[in-house]
C-alpha cells in the first residue's frame, strides 16, 4: 500500500514538472520481490519495517553521491543484453518458485480426495421431486 501511495504522489509531482509527464511510473519486478523479502526479513527479525526501508534509501542516496562524484557512468557500457537477461530470468525465476509454493501450500487446506472412484460418476442419480404443498399451509 505504501508503494502504491508513494508511485501515486511521485507520479503526481512528475508528470505537473517534468517534460515528459507520460512516462510509466509503477513498481517493477525486482522493487516488487525486494519489497516482499524486505517486509518478511523484518518481521522475521522484530525490524521496524519502515525505519529499515529509512537506511536503506539513505544508503541508496550515498551510493548514488559517490557514483556521480567519481563519474561511474562509463561502467555502462559493459552492461550488455546479457546482463539484462540474466536478471530478467532471475526474476522470472523467483515469480515461478513463489507460485509452486503457493499451489503446494494449497494442498494443505484442501487436500486431494483419494476415496474418489470414477464409476460413481456414472451411476449418480439425480432425481426432482415436487415440494410437499401440506408443509407450506399457513
Amino acid at each position: 500500500m505504501e508503494s502504491f501511495l508513494g508511485t501515486a504522489l511521485a507520479g503526481s509531482v512528475f508528470c505537473l514538472f517534468s517534460g515528459q509527464p507520460l512516462i510509466i511510473l509503477s513498481s517493477t519486478g525486482p522493487i516488487l520481490i525486494f519489497e516482499k523479502l524486505l517486509f518478511e526479513f523484518s518481521k522475521n527479525n522484530a525490524i521496524d519495517y519502515m525505519e529499515l526501508r529509512l537506511w536503506i534509501g539513505i544508503h541508496s542516496c550515498l551510493q548514488c553521491f559517490v557514483l556521480v562524484a567519481t563519474d561511474a557512468s562509463y561502467i555502462i557500457k559493459y552492461m550488455t543484453r546479457f546482463t539484462e537477461e540474466g536478471f530478467s530470468s532471475l526474476i522470472s525465476f523467483i515469480f515461478i518458485s513463489d507460485a509452486i509454493k503457493k499451489m503446494v501450500g494449497a494442498f494443505k487446506y484442501y487436500p486431494i480426495n483419494t476415496d474418489f472412484k470414477p464409476d460413481y460418476v456414472t451411476t449418480y442419480k439425480c432425481e426432482c421431486l415436487a415440494p410437499d404443498p401440506s408443509e407450506f399451509t399457513p
